[in-house]
């Protein structure tokens, strides 16, 4: 817990520039993933742009990630019950986008 003030100074120490050319990089290798998607596949597709569009809008990864995974769990529910099919949400998913909205609903 106190850890935190033996390591504020090596953080301040960081100049901004060199942490943007990070984000920047980090921002072109998750950009090299999108190919990956599969955007006919709606229920995979719907979470995957509402990431890719939160984030920058957001000016939040927390955020854009949060959504994403809230509408993964929403569009899998709409899956089971329209197509009658059992489409498995791992239970750590929905638990993170049940944390996820507690969060947004008392933040604001």
């Amino acid at each position: 817990m106190y850890c935190r003030y033996f390591f504020a100074p090596l953080f301040i120490a960081v100049p901004t520039s060199a942490i943007s050319a990070t984000l920047i990089y980090v921002g072109f290798l998750m950009c090299k993933e999108i190919k990956n998607i599969d955007f006919t596949n709606m229920k995979e597709a719907i979470p995957s742009f509402l990431i890719l569009l939160l984030i920058p809008l957001t000016y939040n990864i927390a955020s854009g990630i949060g959504i994403g995974i809230t509408f993964y769990v929403i569009m899998s529910l709409l899956y089971n019950f329209f197509r009658k099919e059992y489409v498995s949400v791992s239970p750590i998913i929905i638990v993170l986008s049940c944390v996820f909205v507690l969060k947004l609903l008392l933040s604001s």
